[in-house]
């Protein structure tokens, strides 16, 4: 207990900020220490151990340093009403843009397509696992609905609206999922 004692009001303020905060990264640079040297050296006067308080310089720090190999994947964006899309007519994504418009509002389908209605009276439709999205116009249905391709946006929405079953396959999210297996009557096991 004495150790607290003797840490400096600019430490205790930091490590209550951390609590506080619940942040979990702590700063990398190096934090001297004023902790005892755990050594015990003896008192030439009583001649009986006692605890040298001098900071020891060769103490590692317990904070651990970042690895050089580390990469950081950048999680996908959100994708969120307001937001401003470009989508091509090909997979390379080169050209111009097919089209380029602001999301008006993000709907779930009833077979759970996701609607991304535009503000030039055009939906743009999403199906789990396909890699394009369609274009419609919400007026006017038709058979023939062109595909349109923007790597970023898929990748936003899979990670947004979908997610993987147990055979690997790209479902939409859901809260609770049922599965067509029998239950037995007598164990009440499917």
């Amino acid at each position: 207990m004495k150790i607290l004692f003797n840490i400096s009001q600019e430490e205790k303020n930091r490590i209550l900020e951390m609590h506080s905060a619940k942040k979990n990264v702590i700063s990398e640079q190096a934090i001297p220490t004023k902790f005892p040297n755990p050594k015990p050296t003896s008192n030439p006067n009583t001649g009986t151990p006692s605890r040298n308080t001098t900071p020891n310089p060769n103490r590692r720090s317990s904070i651990a340093p970042k690895p050089s190999g580390a990469v950081s994947i950048p999680t996908p964006k959100k994708v969120v009403e307001g937001m401003t899309i470009n989508l091509y007519d090909n997979l390379e994504e080169s050209g111009q843009p097919q089209l380029s418009d602001k999301i008006v509002t993000i709907k779930r389908g009833f077979n759970q397509d996701v609607s991304l209605i535009m503000s030039i009276d055009v939906s743009i439709n999403f199906k789990c696992g396909d890699n394009w999205v369609t274009m419609n116009e919400i007026d006017k249905p038709s058979d023939k609905n062109p595909r349109l391709y923007n790597k970023q946006l898929i990748n936003s929405l899979t990670n947004q609206f979908c997610q993987s079953n147990k055979q690997g396959t790209t479902v939409p999210k859901a809260d609770f999922a049922v599965n067509n297996q029998q239950t037995s009557p007598t164990t009440g096991i499917a």
